[in-house]
C-alpha cells in the first residue's frame, strides 16, 4: 500500500504527521547568521507554534548549511481558520467516476 505515510520525505520523523509547509534558510549566508536574524526566526517560529502549528527542525550535515523547518497544520487548526475565513464544505459528496476503456 502506497501513500503519504510510506514516503518518509513527506512526513515528520514520527512517520505519522504530514508536512504541509517547509521553511528553508541557509546558515552560511551572511545576513542569516546574525543575532538579529536568529532572534527574528525564533519569534516567527514561536508565533507559528502559538497558533497551533507543529514544527520540526532539521539541519542535515550533507546539505551544506541548509536548515529546514517542517510545518504540520493539524485538522483542528485548519477547522478553526476555515471558520474564521468562512470557508464552506461542499454540501453533497461528489463520486469519482472512473471510465474504463475496452480494448
Amino acid at each position: 500500500m502506497g501513500g503519504i505515510l510510506n514516503n518518509p520525505s513527506l512526513t515528520f520523523n514520527d512517520g505519522v504527521r504530514s508536512i504541509d509547509y517547509v521553511l528553508v534558510w541557509e546558515a552560511f549566508k551572511e545576513d542569516a547568521a546574525t543575532p538579529e536574524a536568529h532572534r527574528q526566526r525564533k519569534i516567527f517560529e514561536e508565533n507559528l507554534e502559538l497558533e497551533g502549528l507543529q514544527l520540526e527542525r532539521e539541519a542535515p550535515e550533507n546539505l551544506y548549511g541548509l536548515n529546514f523547518v517542517k510545518i504540520h497544520a493539524p485538522v483542528s487548526v485548519l477547522r478553526d481558520y476555515s471558520e474564521i475565513l468562512k470557508l464552506r464544505m461542499p454540501m453533497k459528496i461528489f463520486l469519482e467516476i472512473k471510465i474504463r476503456f475496452l480494448e
